[in-house]
């Protein structure tokens, strides 16, 4: 007394002389619609933290690209600055500077400098750090690689 039918690659199953009415939905048409649903949200949050993290890269690079360009303007050069995110909203900078540079009184001013800059871009969606190290032969690029630093600033 079973009919099978199979609607939208589902099959239900129930007796003949019940008949699903037009335009009505089975709990699998619902699950189904659910899941698209889920998806669909799921994409759209990626969407948005993607957005979200460029714009926060984009902060990122041009503050140190700022900082780097005041410590020159200051006889201060960094050697290297190397950025990495630690999340969306959460970036490290860091600037390897001479070793002279890193003792003198006058690399307060860059210390100064980068915590005026970091008050003036931070917000809830967006935090930098800014740690300066003194350059040695015991600094390894594939160390600040490991660690997350994925990108290098290139002087021009």
């Amino acid at each position: 007394m079973k009919s099978t039918l199979k609607k939208k690659d589902t099959v239900q199953s129930w007796p003949t002389n019940w008949h699903q009415e037009e335009n009505s939905f089975t709990g699998d048409d619902l699950i189904d619609a659910y899941l698209k649903g889920k998806q669909a949200g799921r994409s759209e949050m990626i969407h948005i933290l993607s957005k979200q993290f460029e714009t926060n890269l984009s902060i990122a690079t041009t503050v140190s690209e700022k900082l780097f360009l005041e410590a020159k303007k200051k006889k201060i050069l960094p050697k290297e600055v190397h950025l990495k995110a630690d999340g969306i909203t959460n970036f490290s900078a860091l600037f390897v500077v001479d070793k002279n540079d890193f003792i003198s009184d006058n690399f307060r001013q860059i210390f100064t400098l980068s915590r005026k800059l970091k008050a003036k871009v931070e917000t809830e969606n967006f935090y930098i750090n800014f740690t300066f190290l003194p350059i040695s032969n015991n600094l390894n690029e594939k160390n600040l690689h490991a660690d997350g630093y994925f990108l290098k600033y290139e002087k021009k």
